[in-house]
């Protein structure tokens, strides 16, 4: 039921019209439509307009005269209707105004006319025009004949054939290669147990495999890989590789040592002060007094004759005390090296006794041991 006209604009005699502001009793209350309502008013009030808006809610079009109608009727139980969808609330609603009259009842202005039928016995007009209408677009079924809607589904009912046959043939195709590369026994999955070990490998397997390689995430083993597996599967079982020994490096007796002889005093009398300030140019001296001594005269760098007196001081500044020292500091150093040499030894790392698969970490793992001894 119609509950009111909440607002009319642009339609004849409205302009701006607002139901609730208009349209109340003497207590000031909206009042709304009731069961059965009469319309009555001078003419050009609005009467013909309010029932061309019903009748826009009946045949879903208004008259084109109006520019830019805007109106809503709000009815109960359903949303407001609007010029955009008229007839959207799904009642049933007949008017019979002047539009109905100058539609279906043409002979009462014009006697040239007749009568527009629009209800006759067991139905009415406009349904038995829109059966009709139906009928044309189904068309004729006679075979080999047919036409409208009747023509169009035989051509696809032939389209559907040609398409099943051909997605049959391709299915029975495509199970039949799934079958032969799970089951053949020449080539199929099933019976590869050098490459992939599955003897109950089967057709539904195989489909599972596919639809993994399909998913986005998937990433397909590179050649390398392949490789490697198929290295893996040839190799023989390796014997058990025993625990290695902790190394033996005694670091405190050689920190004792080398503390002794790094902290040791020695006589500072007689000591050239410029060579004991440097420690490269005393050890270019030193092995210059080595080849020098008793086999040159002169300086090999300079020409100079070398003084007996500068002897003197040569060998009062690298005196026994101090060879003593430097002897004993040489043989830690060694002592020291040979300690490491012994520890790479004990560290060594054989990968022809570990699996294939672990050659990568194990070249990790060499590499990283090589770092950190050099």
């Amino acid at each position: 039921m119609i509950t009111k006209f909440k607002s009319i604009n642009n339609l004849a005699v409205f302009q701006d019209f607002n139901w609730d502001t208009s349209v109340r009793d003497d207590g000031n209350n909206v009042i709304l439509f009731k069961p059965i309502n009469i319309f009555y008013g001078r003419n050009y009030s609005g009467k013909t307009t309010l029932s061309r808006i019903v009748r826009a809610l009946e045949t879903d079009n208004i008259s084109d005269k109006y520019e830019n109608p805007q109106f809503e009727v709000s009815i109960k139980d359903v949303a407001d209707s609007t010029p955009n969808n008229l007839t959207a609330h799904g009642k049933k609603i007949r008017v019979f105004n002047e539009d109905f009259v100058k539609d279906n009842l043409r002979f009462i202005t014009n006697s040239d006319e007749s009568i527009t039928p629009f209800a006759i016995i067991g139905g009415n007009a406009k349904i038995e025009a829109e059966i009709q209408e139906l009928k044309n677009d189904l068309g004729s079924n006679e075979e080999e004949n047919e036409s409208g809607f009747y023509l169009e589904l035989r051509k696809a009912t032939t389209i559907e054939t040609k398409a099943v046959y051909a997605f049959q043939t391709e299915n029975n195709s495509l199970s039949q290669q799934l079958a032969t590369k799970a089951l053949d026994r020449n080539t199929g999955i099933k019976y590869r147990s050098d490459r992939f070990g599955d003897q109950n490998y089967t057709t539904t397997k195989l489909l599972s495999d596919i639809e993994t390689v399909l998913e986005t995430l998937y990433q397909p083993i590179t050649d390398e890989g392949v490789a490697q597996k198929l290295n893996l599967l040839k190799e023989n079982a390796n014997a058990d590789i025993p625990a290695s020994a902790r190394p033996n490096l005694d670091l405190t007796t050689l920190n004792t040592k080398a503390k002794a002889l790094v902290t040791k005093s020695i006589s500072s009398s007689n000591k050239i002060e410029q060579l004991l300030k440097d420690a490269i140019l005393n050890r270019w001296v030193k092995e210059g007094r080595q080849i020098h001594k008793d086999k040159l005269l002169q300086c090999s760098f300079c020409g100079n004759d070398i003084s007996e007196k500068r002897w003197r001081e040569l060998d009062s500044h690298f005196d026994e005390e101090s060879e003593k020292l430097e002897e004993e500091i040489d043989a830690a150093i060694s002592e020291i090296d040979n300690s490491i040499l012994n520890l790479d030894l004990q560290l060594q790392i054989n990968k022809t006794d570990f699996y294939s698969k672990f050659h990568p970490d194990l070249d990790t793992l060499i590499s990283n041991l090589e770092i950190h001894t050099y």
